[in-house]
């Protein structure tokens, strides 16, 4: 997502095309949906924007593997790992889609979406899910309307003190933590099942010397610092136990 400060950069395309603005920094984010940048800044419409890397690099590809790319069928992100999923199905995770067509989310499709994988994939059920609060939010006025069930009676607390809502879906073994995650896809539901994903590390841990000199002092206080780098990148062991639910509305 982008954030105040952050420099960015646009590419007519998604490989090749050519370049529009460059190392250009986002001044406000007025809202959801929009950026505030120079109006001479170079964006042209149509344009594919990516967070910018050192001068001189293409900063397509650069960004790290998020759950977006892992829990996916093909239809957003068609290569993982320079592999193509058409050709190697079992890089595909499971998708229930409505052809981009938004509906209602209900009950029984986040019960679909719990079994999915047990059902139709690698046999786990989910351990964890993941949405907007709004799509949370839909849910619960959803279920409020039969007074026999409170969505938020089930609230976990969990290691490191998060919270999430409680859902038991048919067959599961006990009841799945749901967090609301501001950073989540909209009109998207992910569950993933957690221990096959792991981070790859690419590059181990040392100290940033780009100017020759890892020790610095600070601009704060009478003191030094250093920087650390290291490159890593999120895996997966197995991608048909993870499922999202496509194409839902947080409106009735």
């Amino acid at each position: 997502l982008l954030r105040k400060n952050m420099q960015v950069s646009s590419y007519s395309a998604l490989t090749g095309g050519v370049i529009g603005a460059s190392h250009v920094q986002i001044s406000a984010i007025p809202t959801t949906t929009t950026a505030t940048v120079p109006a001479s800044a170079g964006f042209v419409a149509s344009d594919y924007v990516f967070r910018s890397v050192q001068s001189g690099q293409d900063p397509r590809g650069k960004a790290i593997m998020g759950l977006g790319g892992i829990v996916d069928d093909g239809t957003r992100v068609g290569t993982i790992q320079n592999l193509l999923r058409t050709t190697y199905p079992s890089l595909k995770a499971n998708l229930l889609g409505n052809a981009g067509v938004l509906r209602p989310v209900t009950e029984e499709l986040v019960d679909q979406l719990c079994t999915e994988a047990s059902l139709n994939g690698g046999g786990m059920n989910p351990s964890a899910m993941y949405s907007p609060l709004e799509i949370q939010r839909r849910m619960a006025a959803y279920l409020r309307s039969d007074r026999n069930y409170d969505m938020f009676s089930s609230q976990g607390k969990l290691q490191g003190g998060w919270t999430a809502i409680m859902w038991r879906a048919p067959g599961s073994t006990g009841e799945i933590p749901w967090f609301d995650d501001r950073f989540a896809r909209p009109n998207e539901i992910m569950a993933v099942h957690e221990s096959d994903l792991f981070m790859a590390t690419q590059s181990e841990t040392t100290m940033v010397n780009a100017d020759g000199s890892t020790w610095r002092y600070t601009d704060r206080s009478d003191m030094v610092e250093c920087w650390l780098k290291t490159w890593k990148n999120l895996g997966c062991r197995q991608f048909n136990n993870h499922a999202t639910l496509q194409d839902i509305s947080h409106t009735a």
